[in-house]
């Protein structure tokens, strides 16, 4: 009869986590590496006194932290695909410091640990842009190659009747939690836009603006005696909408066909606008400015609403630079900028535009000029393409940034942070000759 080996699987035993680690782990992976050469204990200070002395224990602070930036070391895990990988991968255990038996704490604890951290992100990427620093991995005299990109809201795209229909229909819902009212404007409200023909669709719009100030009155009323943050919100943006898309000419309601930028285009995401990469393609959603040095480390980070331009995003990023050179496109290479970072110490690097010919006379435009004839401006332009655009490459291919997960400025820009620090560990294990932090 042949012999075979019995597993011992249901054997009792006690387990000795770290010698099986030892034994199992491949010590070239990327969170082993991470995790040897990354002391997480250092943004403690940061995140202790987001916590209250009260109450039950939480799971510790640094052991949450690392578990935010695991779900975006591999392509945005949701937090159910995370915590499963934490449970049955090794790999991800010893990243964590955790036994081999130790308890894995719910999905839904990642998403409270976020929004209780919120804008501290900020602060612990710049943290660690700070160890980098003090390491001598990141040095003033690191070109910055500065450029922004743009993500699609989680958000359908829809018309005007059908945005104001939805406000509409939202007050109107509002207002009769308080009292049975009936508009004298009242229209359907569930019919479809995209059903009718073009010269219904414009007396829908007049018809749902004069609905909406009708219930713009009942709902301004109701709030001089109530409280209600919920009508408030909806009348809020119901005006602004009004007010953003429409206008009254000889006592008749039209159409705005003005380029007013910022406005609301989703009542599911009110921050989301619309933006524009070129002529031809327009998107609703944000915008991300990255400033990156030439080793692919993230320094800056920052998320905006689609509207706005490249040049506006220049002013607060640059005062958190602390390189002395920033390479960037042409929409950046305002008068403005260029003075802001001769004040700064920084040298703004970028094609002078078009319209600057007129303004040579500025001492400030001649350097640039002159130094734009350069070899080493045509060499560092070249760089600045490869370079930033290899970053946004892996943000949305590794890091989903195509098209967001979650809805909001606030959020949007939270996972943005997270992911950049999660891009700079990866950058770090590729600088080989780096010490232990």
């Amino acid at each position: 009869m042949a012999k075979f080996k019995k597993n011992t699987q249901n054997n009792v035993k006690f387990i000795d986590s770290q010698r099986l680690y030892e034994q199992v782990i491949d010590k070239n992976s990327l969170l082993v590496k991470i995790h040897d050469l990354v002391d997480f204990e250092h943004y403690r200070p940061i995140l202790e006194p987001l916590y209250s002395d009260e109450g039950r224990s939480a799971h510790d602070c640094i052991f949450m932290f690392k578990i935010c930036i695991l779900q975006y070391l591999e392509k945005n895990m949701t937090e159910r695909e995370t915590t499963h990988k934490i449970k049955t991968n090794l790999e991800y255990k010893y990243f964590l410091d955790l036994a081999i038996d130790d308890e894995v704490p719910h999905f839904t604890k990642i998403g409270t640990f976020r929004k209780r951290v919120g804008p501290k992100f900020e602060e612990l990427l710049q943290e660690f842009v700070k160890v980098l620093t003090d390491a001598h991995i990141i040095t003033s005299d690191d070109v910055r190659y500065m450029d922004a990109s743009h993500q699609i809201a989680d958000v359908a795209s829809v018309s005007i009747n059908t945005l104001l229909t939805q406000a509409c229909k939202q007050t109107y819902e509002l207002i009769n939690e308080h009292n049975n009212f009936e508009p004298i404007n009242l229209i359907d409200l569930e019919e479809k836009d995209f059903l009718m023909s073009d010269s219904a669709r414009k007396k829908r719009f007049v018809s749902l603006v004069e609905l909406a100030y009708e219930l713009c009155d009942e709902a301004k009323r109701i709030l001089e005696y109530e409280d209600d943050k919920k009508l408030k919100e909806a009348y809020t943006i119901l005006k602004r909408i009004v007010k953003e898309r429409s206008a009254t000419v000889d006592d008749k309601v039209v159409r705005k066909n003005s380029e007013q930028r910022g406005k609301i285009a989703s009542l599911s995401d009110k921050d989301a606008t619309w933006g524009a990469k070129s002529k031809d393609y327009q998107f609703l959603g944000y915008k991300h400015n990255v400033t990156a040095t030439e080793n692919g480390f993230i320094e800056v980070v920052s998320t905006h609403q689609g509207h706005v331009g490249d040049e506006a995003m220049y002013e607060d990023d640059a005062k958190k630079i602390s390189g002395n050179k920033v390479v960037a496109d042409s929409k950046y290479g305002t008068i403005e900028n260029r003075e802001l970072s001769q004040k700064l110490g920084i040298q703004l690097v970028s094609p002078h535009r078009r319209n600057m010919k007129a303004h040579l006379k500025n001492q400030v435009m001649e350097e640039v000029f002159q130094y734009n004839h350069t070899e080493e401006y045509r060499e560092e332009m070249k760089k600045r393409g490869w370079i930033i655009e290899g970053i946004f490459g892996v943000m949305k291919k590794a890091h989903n940034f195509a098209r967001a997960k979650v809805r909001g400025l606030g959020k949007v820009a939270m996972i943005a942070q997270i992911a950049a620090f999660a891009m700079n560990l990866k950058a770090l294990v590729r600088w080989h000759s780096a010490p232990a932090l």
